[in-house]
């Protein structure tokens, strides 16, 4: 748990209740005393409620396998950004509606294309293309 949080190991951190620092906490006096042990076994009254919970985490994680779209280059989106950003429209145009044929719903090649679209001054498809990034559905509005 030290090594999580980034705080080296000391042998005082088993003697709480003898450090004289000041502690800002709702429990202060439950800081300064031993452990008690009179109550430890108290959850044991509450067995039955905790069933349910102690059998979910206990459970065996199953994982279960994803299935994963394998694009016929890398890099497709992020080299027709570049394209855009290069000003090379009909390129980039080319590579996100090749992306959108392996993947219609993909926002950032939608939105993208929107913007290439308004750059060539189609700004009906251009909206149409947004509208779909940000999952609006135009219809028959523009």
């Amino acid at each position: 748990m030290l090594d999580y949080i980034g705080v080296d190991w000391e042998s005082q951190l088993l003697v709480l209740t003898k450090v004289d620092r000041p502690h800002k906490t709702v429990s202060l006096s439950q800081l300064r005393q031993p452990i008690y042990k009179a109550l430890t076994a108290k959850w044991k009254c509450y067995q039955s409620h905790l069933r349910p919970l102690l059998r979910a985490t206990n459970a065996r994680i199953v994982w279960l396998p994803i299935k994963m779209l394998r694009l016929p280059a890398p890099a497709m989106l992020n080299n027709s950004v570049e394209h855009y950003k290069a000003g090379q429209f009909f390129k980039a145009e080319s590579g996100f509606k090749e992306l959108l044929l392996h993947l219609p719903k993909h926002a950032a090649a939608n939105f993208m294309l929107g913007l290439v679209y308004a750059q060539k001054g189609y700004l009906q498809a251009a909206i149409k293309y947004m509208a779909s990034a940000l999952g609006i559905d135009m219809g028959d509005k523009i």
